[in-house]
């Protein structure tokens, strides 16, 4: 909510995918929150989208229905050391075909959330950030 308050601050036609009950205080954000995720015309939503030059959404407000046949030419993904490569894949599956992604976050702060141990043992407690900076290749 704060990429997004500060992109509506500086005039970016920006739109928030996801529940308008989660939205802060910010009246701004809420009237945009409320335009978008509070109507159930689909249309509308659509046209709200398709004129927006910015979508914020959380991860898991990136596989909501009213995305679900959209890709994007370019995904930053926030606090990327923080969501596990499951939940990445949401986002990251709305990447058109020769888009961009970028991934910030610090890998010495929070690890991701992982609450079933079976999921744990599995390996799938890392982050996607976390596992391609262990992998990477410097000179």
């Amino acid at each position: 909510d704060q990429l997004l308050s500060g992109l509506l601050q500086l005039g970016v036609h920006a739109v928030r995918a996801g529940s308008p009950i989660a939205v802060t205080e910010d009246k701004l954000l809420r009237a945009c929150a409320e335009a978008v995720c509070g109507s159930n015309d689909e249309s509308a939503v659509g046209a709200h989208f398709d004129s927006a030059e910015v979508i914020c959404s959380t991860i898991a407000g990136a596989g909501a229905e009213s995305l679900t046949q959209r890709r994007f030419g370019f995904i930053l993904v926030d606090e990327a050391s923080m969501t596990t490569e499951p939940k990445a894949l949401i986002a990251i599956t709305k990447l058109s075909e020769h888009g961009r992604l970028v991934l910030v976050g610090d890998q010495k702060q929070l690890p991701p959330l992982c609450l079933s141990t079976k999921a744990q043992r599995a390996g799938l407690s890392v982050s996607l950030f976390d596992r391609l900076v262990s992998n990477a290749q410097f000179p």
